[in-house]
């Protein structure tokens, strides 16, 4: 489960004969506070439920949060105005994978030293994101202060645009749009590549493993996507007519529609728990260390991990036949493959580096990428159609 604490916004000084409660958030804290809510709106994603103390000042910033996350009304519990944290995890339980409680200090700062053994301030209009699980101890994943949640957004568009990071996060949303769901999946593998050749190539000092922790989850996650890539292209090969296409190619299409159907519920249900809000959230916080890449493509470390990349391409590329991809080791042919996408995405990434140098090979990484990747098309194509095959005259027998 992802928990995600945040504090109120700046509210009004108690006024004469004013209950506590009944204090609102001021012009100021609304705005800021509304302005943070729409920067944490592209990491967070559309399952979130909201909780909130009754306190007026903040039933208004969860409010703030829920309209721009755009999720249901807000529900109300006395734990998070009362600091009871035992009660508040109970209260958790059954409400879905990620959840937000807005309340106050100094209970919140109390609960994320009780969850997860950091000490930190939790500013007015702050989030603390906290990945747990019931029984054990959490880890703070990422703490927010307003002024940076309202940033968020621009950090993304503008410092790391080519890793479209609010592809990943809403993922989820963009696949349950069957008009947008092709689109979707495109992109999310774009995003995602990006994310494995940004991280192989520069992790911030310190982060090694939680860089590692972040590639391993999310090429689990692209596992699902490489899956339902494969069946759309076969579908698209059995719906040709053309040659090759098998004599029962309408039962062939019938077990297939059926195996991707399948990919993409798995799909859904991933990219909908707090285990993947975390991974989200474990990247932001990799990616806020890096800052601007523009930046990062100056350091030696990039440099050397890209003529790295190069050396490697170079190498494999004298043991393959390029002239008949059938005659090659098909693994060692897709492991060409991979380093031909490393360049192409390496450089893509950091732009200042593909210089005289490496042009060429980034041009022919790229060409060779589109012609490998067809080849394989073809190759899983009568993978696939065998396999299933035997599965089908097994289940007739």
């Amino acid at each position: 489960m992802l928990l995600i604490l945040v504090r109120h916004g700046e509210a009004e000084e108690r006024k004469e004969q004013q209950k506590d409660g009944e204090r609102k958030l001021t012009a100021k804290g609304a705005r800021e506070f509304g302005r943070a809510a729409q920067g944490m709106a592209g990491i967070l994603p559309s399952g979130l439920k909201v909780l909130s103390s009754p306190l007026v000042r903040a039933l208004q910033t969860a409010n703030l949060l829920a309209d721009a996350v755009g999720v249901p009304a807000v529900g109300q519990v006395e734990s998070l105005e009362t600091g009871d944290l035992e009660t508040f995890l109970e209260e958790v339980k059954g409400r879905g994978a990620v959840v937000a409680g807005v309340g106050h200090e100094p209970s919140l700062s109390r609960w994320v030293h009780a969850l997860t053994g950091e000490h930190v301030p939790m500013d007015k209009g702050s989030a603390a994101f906290i990945e747990w699980e019931e029984g054990g101890q959490g880890r703070l994943l990422l703490l927010l202060h307003r002024e940076e949640a309202g940033n968020l957004g621009g950090f993304l568009l503008q410092e790391i645009p080519q890793l479209r990071v609010w592809e990943l996060a809403n993922i989820q949303a963009r696949l349950k749009d069957e008009g947008m769901r092709v689109y979707a999946l495109h992109h999310f593998r774009i995003a995602m590549r990006n994310v494995f050749v940004l991280l192989s190539m520069r992790e911030p000092e310190g982060r090694k493993d939680l860089a590692k922790e972040v590639k391993s989850y999310g090429k689990k996650v692209f596992a699902h996507t490489d899956k339902i890539r494969e069946y759309d292209v076969l579908l698209k090969f059995l719906g040709s007519g053309g040659e090759g296409v098998p004599q029962d190619a309408g039962g062939y299409t019938a077990y297939f529609t059926e195996e991707r159907r399948k990919q993409l519920e798995e799909l859904m249900e991933v990219t909908g728990s707090g285990s993947y809000a975390a991974f989200i959230l474990k990247l932001l916080s990799l990616l806020l260390e890096m800052k601007n890449l523009r930046e990062q493509e100056k350091s030696e470390a990039v440099r050397k991990s890209f003529k790295r990349m190069y050396h490697a391409y170079q190498l494999m590329r004298l043991d393959i036949n390029l002239e008949d991809l059938d005659a090659n080791d098909q693994d060692r042919l897709h492991k060409f493959r991979i380093a031909a996408k490393k360049i192409e995405y390496g450089a893509a990434l950091f732009p200042g580096l593909n210089k005289k140098k490496y042009r060429k090979t980034v041009k022919e990484a790229k060409r060779l990428h589109q012609v490998l990747g067809r080849h394989r098309d073809s190759v899983r194509n009568r993978e696939l159609l065998e396999e299933a095959r035997k599965t089908i005259e097994e289940e007739k027998q």
